[in-house]
């Protein structure tokens, strides 16, 4: 399995193996305005890597999600504590 860099500019995107990246290819690259992506994939080829990233980014953003649901219940509860407190006041 090869592994794989991804780099981002805007709406494009390349993807690189590690092993032909290179400092004239990563100089090009940057003065291109690409910045690279955090995560490198272990990958058979691109199309697979290119799915990898794409499962990658969905579980993130599913947990995320979950988070941001969770820690709104709570503020919600401390609101509605917060509500009959004032009024039973």
């Amino acid at each position: 399995m090869k592994k794989y860099i991804f780099f981002i500019s805007g709406d494009k995107t390349k993807i690189i193996p590690k092993e032909a990246l290179n400092r004239v290819l990563l100089h090009s690259l940057k003065e291109e305005g690409f910045k690279r992506h955090y995560v490198e994939i272990s990958a058979e080829n691109k199309k697979q890597a290119i799915a990898i990233l794409h499962k990658n980014n969905e579980d993130n953003l599913t947990a995320l999600a979950e988070f941001s649901g969770d820690i709104l219940l709570y503020v919600f509860l401390v609101f509605l504590c917060l509500v009959v407190f004032y009024f039973n006041i």
